[in-house]
């Protein structure tokens, strides 16, 4: 999933990626995407990125942007 909070470290949305579980296999590349059709308002916002690979751990990163509107 992909989680977008805001200046306030507010989850405003969450949005599901791969919802057809699809796979990757070992030491293969793959790419998902997803798309966001609201509105954000004019700030700054972090893009928070959760995977379960089913290991015994989750993957996860984050990356800041902003809405210069």
């Amino acid at each position: 999933s992909v989680k977008l909070i805001d200046e306030n470290k507010t989850a405003v949305a969450e949005i599901t990626m791969n919802d057809k579980k699809g796979g990757i296999f070992p030491k293969t590349n793959g790419v998902f995407t997803t798309t966001y059709d609201k509105t954000l308002a004019k700030g700054a916002y972090y893009a928070q990125v959760l995977l379960d690979y089913g290991g015994d751990v989750l993957l996860g990163g984050q990356k800041k942007f902003t809405i210069e509107k």
